[in-house]
């Protein structure tokens, strides 16, 4: 199952090296502000367990059935 997430980061944040900004869990709708990598993936695990994937969608490194 993927889960999807929009990212939005500070540019002049990212050109400096870091990972500062939010971030969207879009089958959820929760959001917060990320300073750092271990942000994203704390938040990436709190909102995404047990969320549901889209219908027909295949797990990483499945190929779906219109792909043979």
């Amino acid at each position: 199952m993927l889960v999807t997430f929009v990212v939005r980061l500070l540019p002049d944040r990212l050109a400096a090296g870091e990972l500062v900004g939010e971030v969207e869990h879009v089958g959820g709708g929760e959001h917060g502000l990320i300073q750092g990598t271990s942000d994203l993936v704390g938040f990436a695990q709190r909102t995404a367990g047990g969320t549901p994937g889209p219908e027909g969608g295949a797990e990483v490194g499945e190929r779906r059935a219109s792909e043979d």
